[in-house]
């Protein structure tokens, strides 16, 4: 019976299938503001504005990075000590 049911269930519209997916992670650089060091670094946009603390990936100290963004899109970024 199950087997029936699984047949009669309608397809999914062709609109459905061909939405793009949205890139929420976004590659970015900022600069260290205890180095002075520029390093790349992700950015989840999914979050909506946001700050965050992340070690520099030269000299490892803490770096406060603030994000102005929308899913899929960087606003504005900056960063400073915290």
């Amino acid at each position: 019976m199950l087997s029936m049911e699984r047949a009669q269930r309608p397809k999914p519209s062709p609109e459905k299938a061909t939405l793009l997916p949205m890139h929420y992670l976004q590659q970015t650089s900022i600069d260290c503001p205890w180095c002075g060091e520029i390093f790349d670094t992700t950015i989840d946009t999914s979050q909506g504005d946001h700050e965050h603390i992340e070690d520099c990936a030269v000299c490892c100290r803490p770096i406060s990075v603030s994000v102005e963004c929308e899913p899929g899109e960087i606003f504005s970024i900056q960063s400073g000590r915290p």
